[in-house]
C-alpha cells in the first residue's frame, strides 16, 4: 500500500513539474521574438511600448485574407512586387496564428533586450517624455519567415506583417484596423 502510495505522489510530481516547465517555456520570447520587435521600432526617435504585451483575442478574427483585405493600408509589398496574403501566409497558417492568438498570455517585455530607444511603459500615458505616445503589442507571430504582430496604442490599432530577409525583419504589410485622428 505504501509503495503504491509513493509511486502516485511521484508520478504527480513528476508530471506537474512537466506542466510548469511547458508553462515556463510558452511565457518566454524567443531571441528571434525580441529582434523582429527592435527591427519594427528601428529609428533614432525614442519610443514608447507598454512593458506587457498585448493579449487581447478580438483580432483572430481578421486572421483570413478577406478580412485582412478589407483593412485601411496600402497593399502588401515585398520591395516592387505587391504580394496577396495567399503568398505570405496558408490556410494553415491562418489556423495557427488563430490558436495562438487565442491562447496567448500577457507577458512580461524584457528591458535588456529591446534597442536602447525603445522604453517601456507601466501606463499608456507619455507624460514628460519626448515621444506622444504609448504603443502595445502582442508577442510577435512568426511562421516560417513571416511574422505577424498587432500594434495598439490610444488612437488606433494595426497589424503588421514583416518578412526576415538577410536577417533583418521588413514591414512587408502596415493595415490599419481603426484610427483615430484629432481635429
Amino acid at each position: 500500500m505504501k509503495i503504491k502510495f509513493v509511486y502516485i505522489v511521484l508520478s504527480l510530481l513528476v508530471i506537474s513539474n512537466r506542466l510548469i516547465g511547458q508553462n515556463e517555456n510558452q511565457n518566454v520570447m524567443s531571441d528571434e521574438a525580441y529582434e523582429l520587435i527592435n527591427n519594427l521600432f528601428d529609428s533614432k526617435d525614442d519610443v514608447g511600448i507598454y512593458k506587457l504585451t498585448d493579449f487581447s483575442k478580438t483580432w483572430m478574427y481578421l486572421m483570413s485574407p478577406n478580412q485582412l483585405d478589407n483593412l485601411m493600408g496600402p497593399p502588401c509589398n515585398d520591395g516592387n512586387k505587391l504580394i496577396k496574403w495567399s503568398e505570405i501566409f496558408s490556410d494553415e497558417d491562418f489556423k495557427s496564428i488563430i490558436e495562438k492568438i487565442i491562447n496567448s498570455t500577457p507577458l512580461e517585455l524584457d528591458r535588456k533586450r529591446l534597442n536602447a530607444h525603445i522604453t517601456l511603459e507601466d501606463s499608456f500615458e507619455p507624460i514628460g517624455k519626448s515621444y506622444k505616445t504609448v504603443s502595445s503589442i502582442s508577442q510577435p507571430i512568426i511562421i516560417n519567415n513571416y511574422a505577424i504582430i498587432k500594434r495598439s496604442g490610444l488612437k488606433g490599432e494595426s497589424i503588421i506583417v514583416a518578412k526576415k530577409l538577410n536577417g533583418t525583419w521588413k514591414v512587408v504589410c502596415h493595415k490599419t484596423v481603426f484610427g483615430i485622428s484629432e481635429d
